[in-house]
């Protein structure tokens, strides 16, 4: 429901609380909680895992990939230029 003054209509006063209210900060309240749980990494207990553990978890899935690719660019076969040659 909107509700506008008379006086806003005329002088556009409502646009101006309106772009207010777009650059104000987000409240801290039960919303914004709510979607940064539905964002947070838990542990298996339900526990909140801290932002470095989050990281290191990323860094250790990225590894894991990138180890079996620099393993089979240190064995393949390269061209003059240093450019992979086809398997």
């Amino acid at each position: 429901m909107w509700l506008i003054r008379r006086d806003d209509r005329c002088t556009g006063g409502a646009v101006e609380k309106f772009a207010q209210a777009m650059r104000a900060p987000l409240p801290r309240g039960r919303a914004g909680g709510l979607a940064r749980v539905q964002r947070a990494w838990r542990y298996l207990d339900g526990a909140f895992m801290p932002e470095s553990e989050k990281h290191e978890a990323f860094l250790q899935y990225y590894e894991r990939f990138a180890a079996g690719g620099r393993a089979r660019a240190a064995q393949a076969a390269r061209a003059t230029d240093g450019t992979f040659l086809p398997g």
